[in-house]
């Protein structure tokens, strides 16, 4: 076997994962074979973060987390519901955001209407 051979040892200290080494030989660092390119991406896979939702059995979940923070399992992958029309019980938009923007709008000008005629009376 020569110093350049792949060793396979497993870890089962965390989830059972398989573990690959090269040999480094510091007597001759020109000899030193480079990381492969597959075990470059094997190990930024393994340092990623990792979701940490409480599994039914109490554990914390050890899927790769997503930019939220969860994995596809608990809650990463979808980002809601779609808006207006596309959703599944969109009727007639009365409570669409534009309608309630609307609505807020409307309600503002009409107190202050109503301020304007109650200020109006009192003068009179």
């Amino acid at each position: 076997m020569n110093e350049y051979s792949l060793l396979k040892s497993t870890s089962l200290a965390y989830n059972n994962t398989i573990t690959f080494f090269l040999r480094v030989n510091p007597m001759h660092p020109e000899r030193n074979a480079p990381q492969p390119a597959w075990m470059t991406a094997l190990s930024k896979a393994n340092n990623a973060k990792r979701c940490g939702a409480k599994t039914r059995a109490a554990h914390p979940c050890v899927s790769p987390a997503m930019m939220n923070g969860r994995c596809r399992m608990h809650g990463g992958k979808s980002p809601g519901a779609p808006c207006g029309k596309a959703h599944g019980s969109y009727t007639y938009g009365l409570h669409t955001k534009e309608n309630l923007q609307h609505k807020k709008k409307l309600n503002i000008l009409i107190t202050e209407a109503l301020e304007m005629v109650a200020y109006a009376e009192t003068l009179m």
